[in-house]
């Protein structure tokens, strides 16, 4: 900011001691300007219908009660009405500002990094309490959209002293794409706190009136509760300011005094948002992580370019080669070549320029921000250019790396933007004519408004979407119903969140802005939801059943009580399988719903349906004897028929939790092998690994020269271990490596414990050769943490003679030696302590054949030194 001779000229004024941002008459006859309304009638009346017009059909839709028509597609629309029906519970006391437990029930989940826009949010939910939803959504973006531009007209009124330059700036300021076209994201698009907060602070400093000084810091206090990326821009403008001021009054008590003043108003307010945020560890490295490293609306051409213009959007796109600016986004930071012509034309004027270079600076400030890390020019990305953003986030990542949707910067800038282009439209009638000013000034602001124009993209939601609400509330006990609404994940949460709003029944998940991932541990620990989160559908399975069971009755103490499967968001083909044969309680085109009891209706066996073709599979599925391990690969052989790909994606998710599926046939004498979303054609069924190998076929189709093919691929590294499913059209074959003994993995009883780790131990075998001790381990899940186990050997009088570390690896099947040469002939015994490998924390457990519980050491067996016994 320029400052020269003790002298700021931020606008155009200068007063000797005094500093300003503009033209500055006495306080009267402010004050009597803003008594008399009338006076500013331009911008009472114009300025509504611009927006009504802008908007249109906007202001009808508030009248039409018979229709659920709102202005946006965004998916964030539905956040808003979550957020609405939240107030009214936060104001009746039933719900905290900060934490909910109808999102992500039972555990809850922090709401100290959701979005709340109050303004919006309280207003809003005070609206639908006395009008339809839709038509309160409606008005209230609307009002909001005014609101904001009467905050421009204060302060362009007190820099301008124009009324008709005023409502050309509230024009070039208010029906921008970025204040306008963003409905759904009011904590971005609601910037009325940012000008009023530079006036209240303009007058503080340049008059050294206090009770300005205490409006600017609580306005801008309170702006934490409007939008944080608006606080970042609001907090980085009020520093320009105060430097600008400082340049000569820095020696000067009383303003470091309003500085202090200023500081500690916006910081007592603005501290009860953000310090909930900084409390929480996990939300606020998520925060700071999401979307790292992908920052989208960069691209240069979003200052020059309107897409979605229906006039100029194809002119400009058969111009430029490339449609990408915003994917997917509404124009919003679109500049308009009239504005940019007048902002051009102030700058040339000898009498506008300084007034209008420090306005510039400020705009060209956030205006490079905008451009995030590096440059961006019509979808080309130039890596080596790094711009302030890149050095800034370097500097204060929490501050600058939140913004990866570089167009939030914008809201620094639409303000002196609007500012200079009223100086432009100042230098223009000065050249024309007194009373053709009024006409030019409506002129140019329809062509700015034209240049402005997008269309819009309404989203209109039938009744019948919203028909299964109806029969939820017909449950006979409605504070008994809690919700999972599938498929989880995604935007689609949004959705449920809106759902909820109807009837307030708690749900497995939600949307909140920047969930921590701590939330999802709930999900993560139950054996469906984790499965459903995955798009995989789940079956009964001998194998699984425990786990299944288990995972289910949790649920159920849990107080879910009702499925709700959302046909419209897809994943049909892959969760719905999962309650095949289930009578649903409801069922429409958009959604399907189910009783969470009756889901263990699925362990019947007959539930699981295959052509039969593929029976020696429903058999294989069906075996006790299978155990369900992500280290096992099953593979399927037919001699001649290839699985068609909805069996293919069928058996490929029944097989989920396994290592993986494949399907092994001959074409034309070649093999064809056949894996989820892969069909190589002479490709080895051969999975890598020290893993087990499962081979299915139906003997009755055998083609023995096929087959030996097949297992003379496994010969290389497997050896087969028995059949553990042997039937007149079906046999399953083990295949273990050949460096481990086939009792390992084939022996009927098995030495199998469940930690309460997680890790799961399915058999362990040791074998002595001489002076050395092997240890063989089948490992079937493992948790997230490092894992290690310390292996231990007693004597007969309980004294530890040896012992050996290990860690757990990644592959399923482990094999441990411990050297003996030391030990002399007697008895020992062999204990085994499972722990964390970074805490060093020991995990206690549960041998699954016999329940015996254990806190930390593990008998496994006996020792002498001369023989082997089996283990105890």
């Amino acid at each position: 900011m320029p400052v020269g001779r003790g002298r700021c000229s931020f606008g155009g004024c200068r007063t000797g001691h005094r500093f300003c941002l503009g033209d500055s008459t006495t306080e009267k006859r402010v004050t009597n300007t803003f008594r008399t309304l009338r006076k500013h009638w331009p911008v009472l009346t114009l300025a509504p219908i611009a927006i009504i017009v802008m908007t249109w059909p906007t202001f009808w839709q508030i009248f039409d009660a018979g229709s659920f028509w709102l202005p946006t597609q965004r998916d964030d629309i539905y956040m808003l009405f979550w957020d609405g029906w939240y107030s009214n519970l936060i104001l009746t006391q039933q719900a905290d500002f900060f934490f909910t437990d109808l999102k992500f029930h039972p555990d809850g989940v922090s709401l100290a990094f959701h979005n709340f826009s109050l303004p919006h949010m309280f207003l809003f939910g005070g609206l639908s309490a006395i009008m339809p939803r839709a038509s309160a959504f409606n008005l209230t973006y609307l009002l909001l959209v005014f609101v904001s531009l009467l905050s421009a007209y204060v302060y362009l009124w007190h820099l301008l002293r124009d009324r008709w330059l005023a409502f050309f700036g509230v024009i070039v300021f208010g029906v921008s794409g970025f204040v306008l076209a963003r409905p759904a994201t009011p904590h971005i698009s609601f910037v009325a706190t940012v000008p009023l907060s530079l006036y209240f602070l303009h007058r503080a400093l340049a008059e050294d009136r206090w009770k300005c000084l205490i409006a600017a810091g609580a306005l801008t206090g309170f702006t934490a509760f409007v939008g944080l990326y608006t606080l970042v821009c609001l907090l980085i403008t009020a520093a320009l300011y105060v430097l600008c001021f400082a340049r000569a009054r820095w020696r000067q008590f009383s303003f470091w005094s309003m500085i202090l003043c200023l500081a500690l108003v916006a910081g007592a307010l603005g501290a009860v948002r953000i310090l909930p945020m900084l409390a929480d560890a996990d939300g606020l490295s998520n925060a700071l992580a999401k979307n790292i490293d992908q920052e989208t609306g960069k691209d240069l051409l979003g200052y020059f370019v309107n897409y979605e213009n229906p006039i100029t959007g194809p002119l400009l796109q058969s111009v430029f080669a490339s449609d990408q600016v915003e994917r997917g986004w509404p124009q919003t930071v679109y500049l308009g070549y009239v504005p940019m012509l007048l902002v051009a034309l102030g700058l040339a004027s000898a009498r506008m320029r300084s007034r209008a270079w420090p306005w510039l600076a400020l705009a060209l400030i956030f205006l490079l921000l905008r451009l995030g890390s590096t440059l961006a020019i019509n979808d080309v990305v130039y890596e080596s250019i790094r711009l302030p953003k890149f050095y800034l986030t370097k500097i204060a990542p929490q501050v600058f790396l939140p913004f990866w949707s570089t167009d939030q910067f914008f809201a620094g800038a639409v303000f002196p933007f609007a500012l200079l282009a009223c100086y432009g439209m100042q230098a223009l009638l000065r050249r024309l004519p007194s009373l053709r000013h009024v006409m030019v000034i409506l002129i140019v602001s329809a062509m700015v408004a034209f240049e402005y124009y997008q269309v819009p993209d309404p989203l209109v939601i039938p009744d019948e979407q919203l028909a299964f609400l109806a029969h939820l509330n017909r449950e006979a006990d409605p504070d008994s119903v809690n919700l999972i609404n599938l498929p989880l994940g995604g935007n689609q949460s949004k959705v449920y969140d809106f759902y909820q709003t109807y009837n307030g029944y708690p749900q497995v998940e939600g949307r909140p802005t920047r969930a921590p991932a701590s939330a999802y541990n709930y999900i993560d620990d139950n054996l469906l939801l984790k499965s459903w989160k995955r798009f995989s559908f789940l079956r009964c399975l001998p194998s699984s059943r425990e786990r299944y069971l288990t995972g289910l009755n949790q649920l159920l103490s849990d107080g879910f009580s009702h499925i709700v499967f959302h046909q419209e968001f897809g994943g049909r083909n892959f969760l719905a399988p999962s309650f095949a044969g289930l009578q649903p309680a409801y069922e429409d085109r958009y959604t399907r719903i189910c009783r969470l009891r009756q889901l263990a209706e699925t362990c019947d066996n007959e539930s699981i349906a295959l052509p039969e073709t593929f029976a020696h599979l429903r058999q294989l599925a069906l075996s006790p004897s299978l155990i369900a391990d992500d280290g096992m690969s099953i593979v399927s052989f037919h001699p001649a028929e290839g699985m068609d790909g909805e069996t293919l994606r069928y058996l490929s998710s029944l097989f989920l939790y396994w290592k993986s599926f494949e399907h092994v046939s001959l074409l034309d004498g070649r093999r064809r092998v056949q894996r989820f979303n892969a069909d190589d054609r002479d490709a080895p069924a051969m999975p890598a690994g020290n893993q087990v190998i499962v081979l299915s076929y139906d003997p009755r189709r055998d083609d023995a020269e096929g087959l030996d093919s097949l297992r003379e691929d496994f010969a290389a590294g497997y050896r087969v271990c028995g059949r553990f499913v042997e039937a007149a059209d079906a046999i399953a074959e083990y295949y273990a490596p050949v460096a481990f003994p086939c009792a390992l993995v084939a022996a009927a009883d098995k030495f199998e414990v469940a930690y309460d780790s997680q890790l799961r131990l399915t058999n362990l075998l040791y074998e002595v050769d001489g002076s050395s001790l092997s240890l063989f381990a089948w490992w079937t899940e493992k948790p997230d943490a490092p894992q290690a186990i310390s292996l231990q050997i007693f004597d007969a009088e309980g004294g530890k003679v040896a012992g050996q570390d290990f860690t757990v690896g990644v592959d399923p099947l482990a094999r441990y030696q411990v050297d003996l040469s030391s030990l002399e002939a007697g008895d020992y015994s062999l204990k085994m302590i499972v722990y964390n490998y970074e805490t060093r924390a020991s995990a206690a457990g549960t041998v699954i054949s016999d329940g015996t519980r254990f806190e930390r050491e593990l008998g496994i067996g006996h020792l002498i030194t001369d023989r082997l016994d089996q283990i105890e």
